[in-house]
This record gives C-alpha cells, sequence and structure tokens, in this order.
C-alpha cells in the first residue's frame, strides 16, 4: 500500500511540475507579446515623426498609400460630421473629454472610453 502512495505522490509532484512550467511558459509568451506591441508602437510613433518631419512623398509607395489613406479618412469623416451634426452638440459629454489616446505606460492607442490599457492594464486618464 505504501508503494502507491509513494508513486502517487511522484505522479502528482510531476504533474504539478508540468503545471508550474506551462505556466511559467504562457507568461513569458505572454510578455514578449506585450514586448512586442510596445515595440510595435514606437515604431509607429517614430514612423509618424519620421513623416511629418520629411514628408510622407520621401517614402515612395508607403508615402503615396499613407497620403491616400489620409484623404479618403478625411472625406468620410467630413461625411459623418454632415450625417450626426446635433449628436456632436447635444452630447452629454464634452468633445474634449471623449477622445481617443496612447497609454502613457506602453503608448497603446485606445479608444475613447476606456479606462484600462488593453495591452498593459495601466489606468487611463
Amino acid at each position: 500500500m505504501g508503494t502507491f502512495f509513494d508513486n502517487l505522490k511522484i505522479t502528482a509532484k510531476s504533474g504539478a511540475d508540468e503545471v508550474k512550467k506551462t505556466i511559467k511558459i504562457t507568461q513569458l509568451e505572454s510578455d514578449i507579446s506585450q514586448l512586442e506591441k510596445q515595440e510595435a508602437n514606437i515604431y509607429a510613433q517614430i514612423g509618424k515623426m519620421a513623416v511629418e518631419n520629411d514628408g510622407a512623398e520621401k517614402y515612395g509607395d508607403l508615402g503615396t498609400k499613407l497620403l491616400d489613406l489620409q484623404v479618403n479618412r478625411a472625406a468620410k469623416t467630413a461625411e459623418l460630421a454632415e450625417l450626426k451634426p446635433e449628436e456632436q452638440n447635444s452630447g452629454s459629454v464634452a468633445p474634449s473629454e471623449d477622445k481617443d489616446g496612447f497609454c502613457q505606460i506602453c503608448g497603446t492607442k485606445y479608444t475613447a472610453g476606456t479606462k484600462f490599457c488593453s495591452s498593459c492594464g495601466a489606468k487611463l486618464s
């Protein structure tokens, strides 16, 4: 009977060690993913600064695509403003309080009304 319990104890310890290893792997993968998101966001911010300083034309086809996207976004924004001007003036939240932004901790973009960063969990102001 003692051998049965000894074997059970060894098997349980081995299973617990595997669970700990799996948890550690998952945590490391999550940490790496968060770091990759932060890195990509910094690259995006650097790229935006470079385009603002140098002009989009310097970046060839990508610059042209960016300019086309900006024109398209501006047109759709104007169209949206025409469709709902009364909502902008009668909303219960002032426009300056209801804007998208970037997390001050990791730089991830968030949408208006978000309370916590989806990447790092920081409280957003």
